[in-house]
C-alpha cells in the first residue's frame, strides 16, 4: 500500500518535532558547561556522571546510524558536544585549582 501526502507530511513533522524536542532535551550539558564558565569551578560537578551521560549519548548514535533514525542521529550529537564541553570545563578547572582530578566528587 502506498503512502499518501497526507501522511508523508505527518511522518515529516512528527520528525521534525522529535528532533526539536530531542535538542531541547539535550540543553542541559550546555548549560551546566556555561555555569562551570561562569564561576571558573567544576567543584560540584561529577566527572563520572557526564563520562557515563557522554557513553550512553555515543550508544545511541550508533544505534541511529545502524537504524538510519535522524532524530536519534541528530539530538544525540547535539548532546554529544554538550557532554563534550561540559567534560572539558571539568577537567580545565580541576587541573587549574590544582586538585588534577583527584579530590572532587567523582
Amino acid at each position: 500500500m502506498k503512502k499518501s501526502l497526507s501522511t508523508w507530511r505527518q511522518a515529516l513533522t512528527l520528525e521534525r518535532l522529535t528532533i526539536f524536542m530531542g535538542i531541547v532535551g539535550q540543553i542541559a550539558p550546555y548549560i551546566q558547561a556555561g555555569k562551570i564558565c561562569y564561576l571558573k569551578s567544576a567543584h560540584a560537578v561529577s566527572l563520572t556522571a557526564c563520562l557515563i551521560g557522554l557513553a550512553s549519548m555515543v550508544c545511541w548514535v550508533a544505534y541511529g546510524i545502524q537504524r538510519n533514525i535522524k532524530p536519534l542521529i541528530i539530538t544525540n550529537i547535539f548532546g554529544m558536544i554538550g557532554g563534550i564541553l561540559t567534560i572539558a570545563g571539568i577537567i580545565y578547572y580541576d587541573i587549574k585549582e590544582n586538585h588534577i582530578l583527584g579530590n572532587g566528587d567523582y
